[in-house]
Parts: C-alpha cells; structure tokens; sequence
C-alpha cells in the first residue's frame, strides 16, 4: 500500500515538473522532444525501482481516501493548478509518514493505535492473530484484516439467508392467497411468483459476485485448502501412529439399522478418537452389509493398527485413561462426548467459519471422507460406472426415498416437488454460466420414479443406475448387490452441485456430508424437503436471537441474545423451537436468529 502511494507521488511530481519546466507552447515542442528520451529513462527506473513489489488488494477507508485525493490532484494537472498540486503532494507525503508509523507501531506491538475516523492498517501477523480465537471461541478477534474478511463474508452469507427466508415466506403466502382464490386472480398471482423469483435470483447473484471481487474468491480458496490440509494432516497422524501400543478407541459397525445408519455411527466414533486423542480401530471384520466385510469394501480406518490386541474397558468419558477403550451406540452413549455432533474442533472452527456456511458439516464431511476411502476395486467400480454414465458437471442429484420410510420417517413427495428446487437452481446458475443440458442424477429405492421424472420433466436429462434402484428394495438391501448400490448413488450425489433430497434420509445427509470437503462452501448447496441437517444423537442444536420479536398468534417473542433449541425449519420463512429462556415451544422468524457454533478442544498426543 505504501508502495502504490510512493509510485503515485513520484508520479505527481514528475507531470507537475513537466509542466511548470515546459510550458504547452508552439515553441516549446522541440525543446521538449530533446527530453523526451530522458524523460522516459527517469520515468521507467522510478517504476522498476518502486513497483517490483506492489501487490494489488483492497485497502481499507483511509488509504481509499487517499487515493482520491491523489485522483484529484492528477485532475488539478491537467488545468495546471500547480501551487495546489505542490501543496496537495506535501499533505499526502505527511499522511503517507504517519501511516508507515502506525504500521511500524501495529507491527512490533501487535496492537493498533486509534487512528480515526479511519481504520487502522493491517497487521502484518493478521492470520495468526485473528487464529487464536481458536483457542477462546468467544468471538473478540483483534483487528486484521483477515479477521475483517471473515466477518464481512459472515454478513455477506447473512443477507443471502436473509433474502432466502424472505422468498421462502413470500412464496408461501402468495400460493396461500392464490389456492384460495380463483379464475383471473390465480393467473396473476402465477404470473407475480415467476416474476418474483426473478427478482430474488437477480439479487442473490448480484450479492453473491459481492464475495468475489477484490480477490476474495481466491482467498477462501485459499483458505479452505490451508484448513483441509490441516485437518487431513491431524487426521493421518492420529490413525497411523509410529506405535500402535497408544491409546486407542474400538467400535463395532455391527448397529441394527440401515447403511446409512451404520456408516453414521462410524463416522462418530472417528469423531470421538479424535476428540480424545485416540486412534479409531474397527473392530472385527463382519457385516450384514457383505460378506467381504468392512476391508472388502472400504480401506482399513488404520493400515498399521488394526487390531486393538484384545482388551477394553467400555466408554466412561473423555478423560477416560485406559489404553483402550470400546464406543456404546451414539443413542446410549453416557456420559456424552464432547466432540459429539454438531461441534467442531476449536483448532479449525475460526478458519472454516471465514468462509463457509455450516462449519460443523464441513468438518463433519472430512470425517466421513476419511471414513469411505474406497478400496481400489470399489474405487475402480465406481469411477467406470461414471464414465459409462456420460457424468459430466453441471449437474443437479436428487434422492427419492421410498418404501420403508414411507408414513414411518417421512412422507411420500412426487418427484415434481424436487424438481421446483432443481429448476429453481438451474434458472439461477444460467444468469451466469452458459449451460448446455439440464442434467440431474435420480437416486431412489423406487425404480418407477425415473419414469416419473423423464415424462414430467423431457426437457431435462436424467441419470440412473437401473442395477442400484433395483438393488435398493427392502428385500435386497441387505446384499453385496445393495451395498454397491447405495455406495454408488451416495457417491454420484455426492459429486453433483445441487442436492434436492429429504434430510430425514441418512442417505442423502451422508451424500451432503461427503459433498463438503469436494467444494470451498457447498454449505446451501441443497434444498430438503422436510428436515433441516441433523446427525442422529447429537448435542442440542441451537440458535441465537440477533433480533428482537414481538410474537403474533402464538409465536415466540424472542430478545436478543435468547437461545434457541431448533427443532426445524418450515420452509415457509418460519422455524420451530424452544426459548431456553422462557421454556417456551412455538413458531419465530428464521431471518432473527444465527447458529450457535459448539466447539471443543482436541486432545493431542
């Protein structure tokens, strides 16, 4: 920044000198042509000297205000106001000093001085200081310009769920107004919902390129592959220690329920080695998902301790001190674990919050990536499906749940429902990328449910493995036939852009948790039709009134601060819940509150 101002400067100078030596007369033009050749010497060693090492990033106020002004003096040259410009050039020399001296100040004490009205200068430690809320969680980050980053996305994202609820609420009271009327008021609301989505799309795309100026689409590349990184690091080092004689955690993947039940509770058990600091073991090698067992399918959670040696002692807490120590199920689990769902490791929470939506999925998916490593037959399998599929991006996945679930868990939804949201999704994505073909990727236990979809939808292209819906029925679930089956749709919609699913699947929550780690924030990048994101067994997941709310016909009135207990979102710019404060259960704007992070410290070893 000091940089481009000396340029600047040096710049200013060398027009202004320019002009008060050589006059802009007939007579003067030779004359000036002689200097021409040393002008350009001069001019060309100014910039090599002075801008080898200027690097182009948005500045804060007081250097934007800066620049203005120099902007005004390049102005005044041109009408040869040079007294002023020669006394505009010594106040910038004397603001430009006082600010190299704030930042020396901000960089040996790490503090910053006041400087207002304008904000301070970056510290040079920025990263790590805005880090070590990591270590405190309590939100009190010190000026930086990273820690300043992080909280304008956090807005940015903020004014997106805004208008997002705020579409949700408006759609659903004009169908409410429209389903009861009739004749030329139902045309003109039709009419006033394409145009209102319209509208929404327009200015979400314009809000979400927000987020991409200035570089900042680089920067949370930058630091969602930094935080990913670490996290496979710590991961790897856990599970492949150079002694396996450490302490070390057991589980049995042997739960009663369905895969994605199942592949969920190993997911905790990772979960919960590493929060205490223990390398995760699978124990035996059985499965009622197949007989080649969980090595047949997946590569071992530890490829140089696989076996534990043969005694435990039952879980009894973090602080457990026996060498090793054998997980119950998540729903018995006492006491509870600290590293237990939604919470995220408080090493990695202040990175992952700058830059995606959910940080406790995106933690979560990483687990759950480290949990599926194929192994190399499966892997293979999967990846010629793909090929002999036509799989290509973009592409929407949907997950049509059927049979079992159906007036047990959740209710029957036709596949136009899913459908309103892919459409929706793809209306929105054209306004920016050209789109060749409207591709979507069904996966269902119901194979009548692609016929549904490519007579409703012809316009669209519809991806299917015929062999994993056949495979998925009740009577064939539980097969190597099935497991391949579920693997592939869970892995194909997880590598799709936009999931339209019902969360009351563990499925389609397993394909949304494994989509995290593929994408820098594929946080919203799926709607469902019932649940909001849970796991099966988790802390309490709550909420935080940031507005105040007076409640109508029988909502809650909420003050700021209060705390919620979600029990899920309606969809219709609502939520549902609990009031820790009052005790009371009932209905309150989605748009008031934010998530409340739960974080825990991890045991190293």
């Amino acid at each position: 920044k000091k940089q481009k101002l000396k340029v600047r400067i040096e710049e200013l100078r060398l027009v202004a000198w320019v002009q008060s030596s050589f006059p802009a007369s007939a007579g003067s033009v030779p004359r000036m042509r002689r200097w021409f050749p040393l002008l350009a010497i001069a001019w060309f060693a100014v910039i090599g000297f002075l801008g080898w090492n200027i690097v182009t990033y948005n500045g804060d106020d007081k250097m934007e205000e800066i620049l203005a002004q120099l902007g005004q003096c390049k102005r005044r040259v041109a009408a040869n106001s040079l007294d002023h410009l020669h006394a505009q050039i010594r106040a910038l020399e004397e603001e430009l000093e006082a600010t190299k001296k704030r930042l020396d100040q901000a960089t040996n004490t790490g503090k910053c001085p006041p400087c207002e009205p304008a904000k301070c200068p970056p510290l040079e430690n920025a990263d790590h200081q805005a880090d070590s809320r990591s270590q405190t969680g309590t939100g009190d980050e010190p000026w930086s310009l990273t820690a300043n980053i992080r909280k304008r996305e956090k807005v940015r994202r903020r004014v997106l769920n805004t208008m997002q609820e705020m579409w949700f609420y408006i759609r659903r009271q004009v169908r409410s107004i429209r389903d009861a009327a009739s004749g030329d008021i139902q045309t003109r609301l039709n009419d006033a919902l394409e145009d209102l989505i319209d509208y929404y799309q327009a200015a979400s795309v314009d809000i979400k390129s927000l987020g991409d100026i200035g570089g900042m689409q680089e920067w949370r590349q930058g630091q969602a592959d930094k935080v990913s990184a670490m996290i496979k690091e710590r991961i790897h080092n856990l599970q492949e220690p150079g002694d396996c004689s450490g302490k070390r955690l057991v589980c049995d993947i042997g739960k009663g329920c369905g895969f994605g039940c199942q592949i969920h509770h190993v997911f905790y058990c990772m979960a919960t080695a590493f929060g205490t600091g223990r390398t995760f073991i699978m124990q035996g090698n059985s499965w009622s998902y197949s007989h080649s067992g969980w090595n047949g399918v997946f590569l071992p959670t530890s490829a140089k301790c696989e076996s534990h040696g043969g005694g435990f002692s039952m879980w009894r807490g973090d602080d457990d001190t026996s060498d090793v120590v054998k997980m119950p199920i998540i729903d018995g689990v006492s006491p509870r674990p600290k590293a237990l769902p939604l919470a995220v490791p408080s090493e990695f929470v202040t990175i992952i919050e700058g830059f995606h939506s959910y940080p406790s999925v995106y933690w979560f998916g990483h687990v759950a990536r480290y949990v599926m490593r194929y192994a190399e037959p499966v892997k293979k399998s999967i990846d010629e499906r793909l090929e002999a599929m036509g799989f290509k991006h973009p592409i929407a996945g949907i997950h049509v749940r059927r049979t079992d679930k159906i007036n047990t868990e959740a209710a029957f939804h036709a596949v136009k429902e899913y459908m309103q949201y892919v459409e929706e999704w793809y209306k929105e994505l054209e306004r920016t990328t050209k789109v060749d073909k409207r591709r979507v990727y069904l996966a269902s236990d119901d194979p009548k449910a692609i016929d549904e979809a490519r007579q409703g939808f012809p316009n669209y292209e519809f991806l299917n493995d015929k062999s994993s819906s056949a495979s998925a029925g009740v009577g064939a679930r539980y097969s190597d036939a099935g497991l391949k089956g579920v693997i592939f749709d869970i892995e194909v919609l997880s590598r799709t852009d936009f999931l339209s699913c019902t969360f009351s699947s563990q499925v389609c929550r397993v394909a949304y948790e494994l989509m995290q780690p593929l994408h820098v924030n594929a946080g919203d990048n799926f709607r469902s039709l019932d649940d909001v994101y849970y796991f099966g067994g988790q802390r309490g997941h709550d909420q935080k009134a940031i507005y105040p709310h007076t409640g109508k016909q029988g909502q809650l009135d909420l003050q700021v601060g209060d705390v919620l207990g979600i029990a899920g979102n309606h969809w219709d710019g609502y939520s549902k819940g609990t009031n820790r404060r009052t005790g009371r259960l009932g209905m309150y704007p989605a748009y008031k509150v934010e998530e409340v992070q739960q974080v825990f410290d991890a045991v190293k070893r």
